[in-house]
C-alpha cells in the first residue's frame, strides 16, 4: 500500500474502534481488545504487507512488554486502595486542616503536595488519593475527577522520575538537560490554565479574595520550582515536582499565618495530635521508598 495518507487511515481505525467501542456501545473490554488485536494483525497483513510470522512475534512480544507499564499503574492504585482503607486519607484531610481549614484551601493543599510528592515518583498513585480526597470534602464526584485531571495535567511531563523527558532523550539521543530545558518553558503557561481550570471546574470562585490569593499562591509555587529546576539547574531536573509541593506547602501555610479569612470553613475540624498528623504522611515516604528501590533495581 503506497498511499501514505490510506496507511495512516488504516493505522489509526484500531485506535478509533477501541474508543467507539468503550464509549458508545460499552463492548466488554476483554472481547472488545481481541477484536481489535486480530484487526490489527489482518491490517498489518494485508495492508502493510507484513509475514504472518514477524507479525505473530512482534505481537507477542508487544503484549509481554506492555506489563511492565501496566506495573507502574497497578502498584499506583494499590498504594491508593492501601491509603484509603487503612484510615490514613481520613488523617491526611485532618491535617490539612491544621494548613488551611477552608475547602478551597483543603483542596487545593491536597492535590499539590500529593500531586507532587507523590506524582514524583509515580503519577498513577496520586489518582485514587486525591480524587477520593476531595470527595469526602463534599465535591461532587464527576467535579473532582475532571478538576483534578486539569489541575494534574501542567505536571504530566514530570511524573513518574521524568519518564517522558527520559524516554525522549533515548530516542533522539538529545541530553535531557535540553529536553527538560524545552519542557519547563512549554509548562509554564500550562500552570495558569490548570489551576485556573481546577478553580472554575470546582466551583470555587475567584472572586472571592482568599480563593484569589490561593490560586495565585498555587501558581507562583509551581511556576518558581519549574523555573529552578529545568532553566537554572536543569541537571537538577528531578527536584521539580518535589520543590513545586514544597513551595505550595509553605506559600499556603505561611498564607494562613498572615490572616486568611476562612470564608468557607467547615465546623466540625477536628484537632489532632502532632503525632497523629505525621503518621498521616508515613504512607508516602514508605511509598517512595520502596519505589526507588525497584527502580533501581530494575536499572
Amino acid at each position: 500500500m503506497d498511499n501514505e495518507f490510506l496507511q495512516t487511515i488504516v493505522a489509526l481505525l484500531p485506535f478509533v474502534i477501541l474508543l467507539l467501542g468503550f464509549l458508545v456501545f460499552k463492548m466488554n473490554a476483554l472481547r472488545l481488545s481481541l477484536y481489535v488485536w486480530l484487526l490489527e494483525i489482518f491490517a498489518v497483513v494485508v495492508f502493510f504487507h507484513m509475514p504472518v510470522q514477524k507479525t505473530l512475534t512482534a505481537s507477542v512480544w508487544g503484549n509481554i512488554t506492555i506489563w511492565n507499564g501496566f506495573l507502574v499503574l497497578w502498584t499506583g492504585q494499590i498504594f491508593g486502595q492501601c491509603f484509603r482503607s487503612t484510615g490514613a486519607l481520613n488523617m491526611l484531610l485532618n491535617t490539612l486542616d491544621q494548613v488551611l481549614p477552608s475547602k478551597t484551601g483543603k483542596a487545593v493543599t491536597l492535590c499539590s503536595v500529593v500531586g507532587g510528592y507523590l506524582g514524583a515518583f509515580n503519577g498513577f498513585a496520586t489518582y485514587p488519593v486525591t480524587i477520593p480526597g476531595l470527595v469526602r470534602q463534599g465535591i461532587d464526584g464527576f467535579r473532582a475527577a475532571v478538576g483534578y485531571l486539569v489541575y494534574f495535567s501542567w505536571s504530566i511531563a514530570f511524573v513518574s522520575l521524568f519518564i517522558a523527558a527520559t524516554i525522549a532523550s533515548s530516542v533522539t539521543k538529545l541530553p535531557i538537560e535540553g529536553i527538560v530545558q524545552t519542557m519547563g518553558l512549554l509548562t509554564l503557561p500550562m500552570i495558569i490554565v490548570s489551576v485556573v481550570g481546577f478553580f472554575k471546574i470546582l466551583d470555587f470562585d475567584l472572586k472571592n479574595s482568599d480563593n484569589r490569593n490561593i490560586a495565585c499562591l498555587t501558581i507562583a509555587a509551581n511556576m518558581s520550582a519549574v523555573i529552578l529546576f529545568t532553566q537554572i539547574f536543569p541537571r537538577l531536573y528531578i527536584l521539580t515536582l518535589i520543590a513545586a509541593a514544597t513551595l505550595s506547602f509553605l506559600f499556603l501555610w505561611l498564607y494562613s499565618k498572615k490572616g486568611a479569612t476562612y470564608s468557607n470553613t467547615s465546623n466540625d475540624k477536628e484537632i489532632i495530635s502532632k503525632k497523629l498528623a505525621f503518621k498521616a504522611f508515613l504512607p508516602f515516604y514508605y511509598r517512595n521508598n520502596i519505589f526507588l528501590s525497584v527502580e533501581s533495581y530494575y536499572g
